[in-house]
């Protein structure tokens, strides 16, 4: 038995070495790439590291640091060019496995005294290892070097060691997919093909999906389209870390502790465990394929009627789909008649074309056009079917509105001009924006009264036309967290004639206030304030600015006129400036902060630290330039007489804030811009009042008049 044993092992060995001499091109190539990138980038990298610090002189510890972050983010988790290793993977297993496309080849091999199955594992073993021994080898070289030239920490072995064995699953996973595209194949070029589907399919069916939500669902909202965790692709498996990385930027250049990288690997375990499944479902099919593969095969496309038939359809409605997205570009509504009736034909008439086209491909003959009729049949009908259920919304996309019962908590974020860009309590070294964190930290629970408005919110968003919802409502996001760990995102406007008892349950709730505000989670903040920073007080016209410093003096004094914060007080009141917070370490943070005239104890700090400004009067203003802003002209006109500036301020307001303000009654076809006598005015935004706008300014901007050369072409056959 030993002796049985032993002839195996021996035969192994001599199989390997002669597919390695067939495979020496690709042996080289994978082992200059692995040289080239682990052992020599890190001592270039190392190097310069070291050569940086020296120019900039830097301290020991922070050289350390650097050095740590160069090697961390070259070999460990955060690395790039994985797309290397996937191409790498298929490029491995077609070659190896490309005898299956020449009979001859095939007749020579099976007349040799090996089973099939003991030719198919050392094909598949000499793949894997011309793979893993130099990866291996290099990988341990590159951190024996660090360690040698002092850039290796204990963190950073364990990062680099977690990506070993991800790129080793990495590689499995498309290893597997490169050898089942062979064994539905019959030719090199079409294995290839083959592989790219496999590769992108899910990745092109969710980006087709999320257009057409995007295009047709009135109430889709843009914060929900986040990435899948995961899909069945090994490439977009293998990008995990990348995507993690693009929603926490600092973390592509920070040194890693261990915390941090415990969560990285919580967020890619789940890409890297479906990796391994999809790996062991491609090679276990692949087997079940080599077994009854027959020699005839080979020359021919794609070898399975099955398999021809699945990949005419998909590939012919997803062809389909997308010339209607470029149809539709023509239009200025997807959802207008002629529009619809464009998109439908367009998208029957592409699908129907490529479909015939895929089939002359599989037969090599221009003839095969209507082979299979109903197949072409079946790809229109689906396309058609597809496009119909997004045009008319027949899932009920946007009239869903969830039950109480379902709901656990809530976030609303009203659209305005007042944003936050500020670290996060977790992690000072972090800005969160104050979309993001409104969306994700913002926990109402009072359900009934977010469903009183999202209702009609919801309704108001399906009108036909977006003009028309903005002169009627205010724009926003509503987050559902539901019991089951889902979460539900829609875009809503909140009709300006919706109940104020309930917008003011929501919105005078210390849950909206603290979802809202960062004054309520600023504790990186204050610590930066006291060190760096500037807040400064802008009543439109002027502003002041003082130290940082003054930051934590202001929060608490902002935080208690807070307490009387409701819809109703910022619907009626005109804000009369705005408190804005800046700095740039650990990272940059920029904070606005509405002042109104109730506010008195924020106006009592400002006044105490000589940040509030005196009022500006038409005898301070230099001149004011009136715009007036058209679809075929263009106005503009200058006034510089105390009296039209003293006019124009009587008839104009300034909007520091659009946060739950009612948008009637202003005019936003003029614009005003104003040139103080001393120094350059600061506003936001002046507009005249509706229907207030003196005589004397229409007569000016009638006087400076341009029309548009081109003018506006007349589209309405479109609408």
């Amino acid at each position: 038995m030993s002796d049985t044993k032993n002839k195996q092992g021996n035969r192994f060995f001599i199989l390997q070495r002669q597919l390695c001499r067939r495979r020496l091109w690709l042996i080289a190539a994978v082992v200059l790439y692995m040289v080239m990138y682990y052992p020599v980038a890190v001592v270039m990298l190392i190097a310069r590291s070291n050569e940086v610090a020296k120019l900039q002189n830097m301290s020991p510890e922070l050289t350390l640091s650097q050095r740590l972050v160069e090697v961390g983010t070259w070999i460990g988790m955060r690395q790039g060019f994985l797309w290397v290793i996937v191409l790498m993977a298929v490029i491995l297993a077609i070659h190896g496995f490309s005898y299956l496309f020449s009979m001859e080849k095939q007749d020579f091999y099976e007349s040799q005294p090996i089973s099939r199955m003991e030719r198919f594992w050392s094909i598949y073993a000499n793949g894997f290892l011309i793979f893993e021994i130099p990866l291996v080898i290099s990988m341990f070289l590159s951190i024996v070097l660090a360690m040698v030239m002092n850039g290796m920490s204990m963190v950073t072995f364990v990062d680099a060691m977690l990506e070993l064995v991800r790129l080793t699953i990495i590689f499995f996973s498309s290893y597997s997919l490169g050898i089942l595209a062979v064994m539905l194949t019959g030719n090199l070029v079409v294995s290839g093909i083959m592989a790219v589907l496999l590769m992108f399919a899910d990745q092109a069916c969710v980006a087709l999906v999320q257009s057409f939500e995007n295009m047709f669902y009135k109430t889709y909202c843009f914060y929900g389209q986040r990435n899948s965790t995961f899909l069945l692709s090994p490439f977009y498996n293998a990008m995990a870390p990348s995507r993690w990385i693009n929603s926490n930027y600092h973390f592509r250049y920070a040194r890693m502790n261990l915390t941090q990288l415990k969560v990285l690997l919580s967020y890619c375990w789940k890409a890297d465990l479906v990796s391994i499944l999809v790996g062991a479902t491609f090679l276990a099919i692949s087997i079940a394929l080599y077994r009854k593969r027959k020699a005839e095969y080979a020359g021919m496309t794609i070898l399975y009627r099955l398999v021809r038939t699945v990949i005419r359809i998909a590939v012919s409605v997803a062809a389909g789909l997308f010339a209607g997205q470029v149809i539709i570009n023509l239009f200025n509504s997807p959802t207008s008649r002629t529009g619809t009736v464009f998109m439908m034909v367009g998208i029957v008439f592409v699908t129907v074309l490529c479909s015939g086209i895929v089939e002359m491909v599989y037969e090599l003959d221009i003839w095969k056009f209507f082979v299979k009729f109903w197949e072409i049949a079946a790809a229109a009908i689906l396309a058609a079917g597809i496009f119909v259920m997004f045009r008319y919304d027949l899932l009920g996309y946007d009239r869903y509105v969830p039950k109480e019962s379902e709901v656990e908590s809530a976030a609303l974020y009203v659209y305005n001009d007042n944003s936050f860009y500020y670290p996060m309590e977790q992690n000072a070294e972090e800005s969160t924006g104050d979309e993001t964190h409104v969306l994700e930290d913002m926990k109402l629970t009072d359900i009934s009264s977010v469903l009183a408005v999202t209702g009609p919110g919801m309704e108001l968003q399906r009108e036909e036309s977006d003009d028309s919802n903005a002169a009627k409502g205010w724009g926003a996001e509503v987050c559902y967290r539901m019991k089951d760990g889902r979460k539900v995102y829609r875009s809503i406007t909140i009709p300006y004639s919706l109940d104020p008892d309930v917008l003011d349950a929501i919105t005078g709730s210390i849950e909206y206030k603290e979802g809202l505000i960062p004054v309520y989670s600023d504790r990186a903040v204050s610590e930066t304030a006291e060190k760096s920073g500037t807040l400064t007080f802008c009543n439109g016209f002027r502003s002041l600015s003082g130290n940082g410093a003054l930051y934590r003096e202001f929060a608490k004094a902002y935080r208690k006129d807070l307490e009387h914060y409701s819809f109703r007080q910022m619907n009626e009141e005109n804000s009369i400036g705005r408190v804005s917070f800046e700095a740039y370490r650990p990272c940059y943070m920029s904070m606005d902060f509405d002042v109104y005239p109730s506010y008195e104890n924020t106006i009592a700090f400002l006044q105490s630290n000589g940040l509030y400004p005196e009022e500006t009067k038409a005898e301070d203003i230099e001149g004011m330039t009136v715009t007036e802003y058209t679809d075929n002209s263009s106005s503009s006109a200058e006034f510089t007489e105390t009296e039209e500036i003293q006019d124009i301020l009587k008839h104009s307001m300034m909007l520091v804030s659009s946060n739950w303000k009612d948008s009637t009654g202003v005019d936003y076809q003029y614009g005003i811009s104003i040139a103080l006598k001393q120094g350059e005015a600061s506003y936001f935004s002046l507009n005249f009042r509706e229907g207030e706008i003196p005589a004397f300014v229409l007569k000016g901007l009638e006087e400076n008049r341009v029309q548009n050369d081109d003018g506006e072409m007349d589209d309405g056959f479109l609408k």
